[in-house]
């Protein structure tokens, strides 16, 4: 099993504006020509149909669901809505375009660079799994840190589209679990992230290591300190509603919002840590042998 992966950063200067100009770079040097001419025909239809639609008043905004599992865990998911094939088409075009962007990304030597891959692919849809896995198919050797990464996007993104009652009064959930530590001693610094939860929304947009100063709250910044003030302010939110974080990432600070989740039935029932836990334990193992039974046998293709 491989470990839950955090980028080590690489010492250099660069700012958010390598990022933006290293688009043009990173497809000349990743992608042949058909791909980039897939790219911009994706795009230059997408919005040919984008107006279409408009006269029409019809525009898909979802796609037919994908066989994303193996049998044995194919009733997991639940399929969602199809629309018309013409327009899905399109959509899963100008996605596995993403796709593969973000993967490239992900393997740059800058570190910035790739943790913008990373929080991208931790973004997509479960239902482009196997899109993404195509794109690992013909990306062949994997180094050691890109598996790391993949293990740890896969078992995520696999999580989302695994569905499971939800609080009925529509409760917010952050997902991240707290030290004991944090219940008694004020953490000056900011409320130092330990623990996310797969599957949730805290994993998709904070890092294990990232310190949250505060939220806002009415366009005023309300400190965080304590594991309490997490969850006053979450309780404050409803399920689906935006929460703006103030965070220091690696010495770096920024704001980050977070859409948050529904609070799970069971952990808003659960009188103790040990349903949570059991929770926990159940969905992890489905991630884990969707892992083994998916993406495992590539990362390791062409190793010594």
């Amino acid at each position: 099993m491989i470990s839950n992966f955090r980028f080590s950063p690489l010492k250099h200067n660069a700012e958010q504006s390598a990022i933006r100009g290293w688009g043009v770079k990173m497809i000349t040097r990743h992608f042949s020509k058909c791909n980039i001419l897939l790219i911009v025909l994706s795009t230059m239809l997408g919005i040919g149909v984008f107006q279409i639609g408009l006269q029409n008043n019809t525009i898909a905004d979802e796609i037919p669901n994908q066989n994303i599992v193996p049998d044995s865990l194919a009733n997991r998911i639940p399929p969602k809505p199809a629309t018309a094939p013409a327009t899905t088409q399109i959509i899963s075009a100008i996605r596995v375009a993403k796709i593969r962007l973000a993967f490239a990304m992900l393997r740059d030597d800058q570190y910035l660079i790739r943790d913008r891959g990373f929080h991208d692919l931790l973004r997509i849809d479960s239902n482009d799994l196997p899109a993404l896995l195509d794109v690992v198919k013909q990306n062949q050797p994997i180094d050691e840190e890109t598996a790391s990464a993949l293990h740890t996007i896969v078992t995520h993104v696999f999580l989302t589209g695994v569905e499971c009652p939800r609080d009925l009064f529509h409760r917010a959930f952050l997902g991240i679990r707290f030290d004991g530590d944090q219940d008694y001693f004020p953490q000056n610094g900011g409320f130092e992230v330990r623990h996310r939860l797969p599957g949730f929304c805290a994993f998709r947009e904070l890092d294990d290591g990232d310190f949250l100063v505060g939220y806002f709250l009415e366009r005023e910044l309300q400190p965080l300190r304590y594991s309490t003030d997490i969850m006053q302010a979450i309780s404050s939110f409803r399920g689906g509603e935006k929460i703006t974080f103030k965070v220091i990432r690696m010495g770096r600070e920024m704001l980050i919002n977070v859409i948050l989740d529904t609070k799970p039935e069971v952990v808003a029932n659960a009188n103790s840590g040990v349903a949570a836990e059991d929770f926990s334990s159940t969905r992890n193992n489905l991630a884990e042998e969707y892992w083994d039974e998916t993406f495992s046998k590539w990362v390791f293709v062409g190793r010594d």
